[in-house]
């Protein structure tokens, strides 16, 4: 989501994103985002990219995509 955040398309190739799983893990994770209605994802030739619709999720649920970005507090 911190990297979604950023209102930019991002590349849906494992190494934009340093999380070290299987790219069929981060296809899966993908998915669920993109059923759930968080992402869009486009398609242009062999590339694809994914962005967070954040027009929509801040009309829908205001405060949302900052309560999850914003920086965790120490316990």
């Amino acid at each position: 989501m911190q990297t979604l955040a950023d209102g930019r398309p991002h590349a849906k190739c494992s190494a934009e994103w340093g999380f070290g799983v299987h790219k069929s893990t981060m296809t899966h994770h993908f998915r669920l985002l993109r059923q759930a209605g968080l992402t869009r994802t486009t398609v242009t030739g062999r590339t694809h990219t994914i962005e967070l619709r954040r027009e929509e999720l801040d009309a829908r649920f205001p405060g949302l995509v900052a309560a999850l970005t914003a920086p965790r507090a120490e316990a």
